[in-house]
Formats: structure tokens, C-alpha cells, sequence
């Protein structure tokens, strides 16, 4: 014979044990579609996010190639203008003429005066 008192006791006891659902299989998977697309969601901004990021990065680093390349050209422009004035002096011309081709400037008696 079972003690009352026993028996009383392991049915409070089954009355506050908490039991799985028996929800329908679809049923759980509607409850759990919002919270897979919102993972999905999440996730995919995420991603990107950071690809956004990387490309930021790199156009950072483009840009800083190109204003260094535009320093790198405006130094070489200025040495081949030094580089042409020094070339274009009429001192320079002139002693080339002499030296090299022997070229002089004419006399009086030497110049021709065309009318």
C-alpha cells in the first residue's frame, strides 16, 4: 500500500514539472523563420559593412599613391623647366655657335642690307 501522503506529494510534483510542447513540426519552424532571417540579415549587413570598410581602405591607400606620384611629377617638372632654361640661355647658343659650327657675328663691312 502506498502512502497517501507519498502519493499526493509526486502529483504536485508531476503538475509543476514543465513539459515539452507538442507543437506541430511547421509550427516551430514559423516561429523560428523571423529569427533565421533576422540572423541573415544581421550576418549579411555585417559583411557588408566590412567590405565597405575594406574598400575605404583602399581608395585611402590609391589616393595617397596618386598625391604621391603628383609630388613625384611636379619635382621632375620642375628640374626639366631648371634643365630647359639653362639649355635655351643666349649665352650658351651663342658659344655653341662659335665653338661647334663656327658661326660669328657679322662687321659692318661683312653685312648685306637687302631692300
Amino acid at each position: 500500500m502506498e502512502n497517501p501522503r507519498k502519493t499526493r506529494l509526486m502529483q504536485i510534483l508531476e503538475e509543476q514539472v514543465i513539459r515539452p510542447s507538442r507543437m506541430p513540426a511547421g509550427s516551430r519552424m514559423r516561429k523560428l523563420g523571423p529569427v533565421l532571417a533576422g540572423a541573415v540579415l544581421v550576418a549579411v549587413s555585417s559583411l557588408l559593412s566590412i567590405w565597405v570598410h575594406v574598400q575605404a581602405i583602399h581608395l585611402r591607400y590609391r589616393v595617397s599613391q596618386a598625391y604621391e606620384e603628383n609630388r613625384r611629377l611636379l619635382e621632375r617638372q620642375a628640374a626639366l623647366e631648371v634643365e630647359r632654361q639653362m639649355l635655351a640661355a643666349p649665352q650658351r647658343i651663342s658659344q655653341i655657335a662659335e665653338k661647334q659650327l663656327g658661326m660669328y657675328i657679322p662687321g659692318v663691312e661683312e653685312r648685306i642690307v637687302l631692300q
